[in-house]
């Protein structure tokens, strides 16, 4: 954009192209950028999310396939912001893929910086469960 932004349109369609839905737009300025991660659907391919990247702080905004709300009041929702509310002791670090349909595998910091636990996020409730297996 002229004034220094990145606009980020984001649609979805079926296999073919076809049946193409708006799901989201954003207008960042250039030191942050939106990305694709390896592994962002779901196995039934009725969520996915997408990264948005500002140096160490990143988010990753959940979405149903539809482009549907995901909620009677959100239109989509911060998976990392959420964690980090919740306040498990450790930082966010990523989001690795979907353990399954409704679980996206967050993997987290410690606070001194090394390798904290692996969570699961529940959509469309929102828990945080923590696991005993790091990924």
């Amino acid at each position: 954009n002229s004034d220094n932004t990145k606009t980020y349109d984001l649609s979805t369609a079926d296999e073919n192209g076809a049946n193409e839905k708006f799901v989201f737009t954003k207008i960042l300025d250039s030191s942050k950028s939106m990305s694709i991660p390896f592994n962002t659907w779901s196995p039934d391919d009725k969520y996915f999310f997408i990264q948005e990247n500002a140096g160490e702080n990143k988010s990753i905004f959940v979405f149903k396939a539809t482009g549907e709300s995901l909620t009677d009041t959100e239109k989509y929702f911060d998976a990392a912001d959420i964690f980090r509310q919740k306040g498990t002791g450790n930082n966010f670090a990523e989001a690795t893929g979907w353990a399954s349909e409704t679980l996206i595998i967050i993997n987290s910091k410690k606070p001194d910086n090394t390798k904290g636990f692996s969570y699961w996020f529940e959509v469309p409730s929102k828990a945080i469960i923590q696991l005993s297996t790091e990924f």
